[in-house]
């Protein structure tokens, strides 16, 4: 009896955990303040928060770009002599999976900020870019217009820049990731 009512918590549990992505200061730019073009920076930081019944939280966990890096590094000859990346890359190669997969994650969106600001070396190729991802950005975002907040700007006569700025925060839950990782390995 004790056995069942413990299995009956977990299985409750694991319907009920919910993930929520914060992620903040999200930032890939090769412009300075004074708009010179620079080598390729990028900058962020994201917050896992891990609910059991959709509102206690038991977990935080943080990462940014200067964690991840070490990370990588101490990790990177530990991968390669497995062979993993091998068999990472063969995954990837199944596109068609991974979108099908990410249909079933369930990623609800609520709230994103973002700020967009291209250029190319052409006056006419800028305000093409520009045309092009401003009628297909509310497309995208059609079904949560009223989450998201962005601006789109172009840079003229500064060659290939572009600087990328979001804040936003997202939930899915744990039985939607268990189903869409079931997806790509069926």
């Amino acid at each position: 009896m004790l056995l069942i009512l413990f299995f009956l918590i977990i299985i409750i549990a694991i319907f009920t955990i919910k993930i929520r992505i914060n992620f903040k200061d999200i930032q890939v730019s090769n412009i300075n303040e004074n708009r010179e073009k620079t080598p390729i920076k990028h900058h962020y930081y994201i917050e896992f928060e891990i609910f059991i019944l959709k509102i206690i939280k038991i977990a935080k966990i943080k990462f940014n770009n200067q964690k991840m890096n070490k990370a990588i590094n101490k990790m990177k000859y530990k991968i390669e002599d497995f062979g993993v990346e091998r068999e990472i890359r063969k995954e990837i190669k199944n596109r068609k999976q991974l979108l099908k997969a990410f249909k079933h994650l369930n990623l609800k969106l609520e709230k994103l900020n973002f700020k967009l600001a291209i250029g190319t070396d052409g006056i006419v190729s800028t305000i093409g870019i520009f045309t092009v991802i401003s009628t297909i950005i509310p497309i995208l975002i059609r079904n949560n217009a009223d989450k998201v907040q962005y601006e789109i700007e172009p840079i003229y006569n500064t060659g290939n820049v572009i600087n990328f700025w979001a804040n936003g925060i997202s939930e899915v839950y744990l039985v939607h990731i268990i189903y869409a990782l079931y997806t790509i390995k069926k």
